[in-house]
């Protein structure tokens, strides 16, 4: 199985005042023809796939179109909910898109339940970890009442994933997660899509901040909320923001990891580049020169 890792798309953003939502477009309109050319299998979203709770009617068209492109080019959806979704309104349809191969798992209720994707090797099942705010999850039976940061909500997601992954390995079936939240060893971007959690005053310090080994004993994670790329381990990855959303992010590659999956795991990654229609560029000097 070929997956292709991408996160944080923030359809609908502004930036400086500007839109940017043809840029996404043109963006996230490459990714059918990368699905065509690499052979990917299914197209991970790992949370912020709008930017924000209420998107406009644009912005959903958008999202739409993106959505219909990639599954007419082949591949399979796997989406989550970040920190700039409304869980309820990204996943309403979920229960019905699933029979056309377009997964939107955005119920903090429905962690630890996977979706079962199979190839040639046998079953692989995604785990969806949307963005949890402890005080909202609180009264959920697998969730300590106790519970008040990001790092206690995920820890108990993650026992509640490796419950699952050990009561099903008899049939050899290999894991994915797919989670949005803030590790630790991730570099990040002072944008506003990371201070949404960062500023939290349980998290001052780093002290709120996700240890890596809490995802141990599964075959690949898949993290978004970090809008630069990055290795955590061979198997933890960010794969960044579709576009840049911040002068710090301008020298940030765009894209997403390809991930091949094999009968024991993990067997090979990929960078692959987005097609980026308008670089950002920074240019210092005197006001009257530049002028």
């Amino acid at each position: 199985m070929r997956i292709l890792h991408t996160s944080d798309w923030h359809i609908g953003r502004n930036f400086h005042g500007y839109a940017t939502l043809d840029a996404v477009r043109a963006v996230l309109g490459g990714i059918p023809q990368i699905v065509r050319e690499k052979n990917v299998d299914v197209v991970i979203v790992a949370g912020d796939v709008y930017d924000q709770s209420n998107p406009g009617a644009d912005a959903v068209s958008v999202l739409q179109d993106v959505l219909v492109a990639i599954l007419d080019a082949g591949a399979k959806l796997f989406l989550t909910s970040g920190n700039h979704d409304s869980a309820m309104r990204l996943g309403f349809a979920g229960p019905f898109t699933r029979a056309i191969g377009l997964h939107l798992v955005t119920d903090s209720a429905d962690v630890g339940s996977p979706i079962e994707i199979a190839d040639e090797h046998g079953p692989v099942d995604f785990y969806g970890i949307p963005y949890l705010q402890p005080e909202l999850v609180r009264h959920l039976p697998w969730v300590p009442s106790a519970v008040r940061s990001q790092r206690e909500v995920i820890d108990a997601a993650m026992d509640l994933v490796r419950d699952s992954v050990i009561s099903r390995k008899s049939d050899r079936r290999r894991s994915i997660v797919v989670a949005h939240t803030f590790v630790a060893g991730a570099e990040s971007e002072s944008s506003d899509s990371e201070r949404a959690i960062t500023k939290n005053p349980l998290s001052a310090g780093g002290i709120d901040a996700v240890p890596v080994n809490i995802f141990d004993g599964v075959d690949y994670v898949a993290l978004g909320h970090i809008h630069g790329r990055a290795k955590l381990a061979e198997h933890i990855r960010y794969s960044g923001a579709a576009l840049h959303y911040s002068f710090k992010e301008a020298n940030k590659p765009r894209g997403g990891w390809l991930i091949d999956l094999g009968a024991a795991g993990v067997d090979q990654t990929e960078w692959v580049d987005f097609l980026v229609p308008r670089q950002l560029k920074e240019i210092r000097g005197a006001l009257g020169d530049l002028l």
